[in-house]
């Protein structure tokens, strides 16, 4: 019965955060051709966040969760897990333009923490909503 359903959610969640994974890298390879030949970790490495914290687990979930037939999956547990891996990815992109623009933002702390904090609401509703 929800085999389906969760498939093409899932499906669509690895489609977003496989884009999302090469639209990061595609970014932060064009920004540092133009940036004077200086370097930052923070954009050079954004591409890995939607890769490691969103497409493995995605995949994780489809292979194992899924082949049991009986598993739902909640729609607002997965937008709230999405929109932690990407708060973390939109944070890191923002350190590394602030880091090749030479300055500092005390503001930049608050992506960190909100995307954790969406992260674990996202893992709680999944776990939680996902059972009933």
């Amino acid at each position: 019965m929800y085999k389906n359903s969760n498939t093409k959610k899932i499906k669509t969640y690895v489609k977003l955060f496989l884009g999302g994974s090469v639209f990061f890298g595609i970014f932060a390879f064009i920004y540092e051709m133009f940036s004077h030949e200086v370097y930052s970790n923070a954009m050079i490495f954004s591409f890995a966040i939607p890769l490691i914290l969103g497409l493995f687990p995605m995949l994780l979930l489809f292979f194992i969760l899924l082949r049991r037939g009986h598993f739902s999956i909640s729609s607002t547990g997965l937008q709230f897990y999405a929109g932690g891996v990407f708060m973390l990815t939109v944070g890191s992109v923002m350190k590394g333009v602030l880091e090749i623009y030479g300055t500092t933002n005390q503001k930049i702390v608050m992506f960190p923490i909100l995307g954790i904090v969406l992260l674990i609401a996202g893992v709680l509703i999944l776990f939680l909503k996902g059972n009933e």
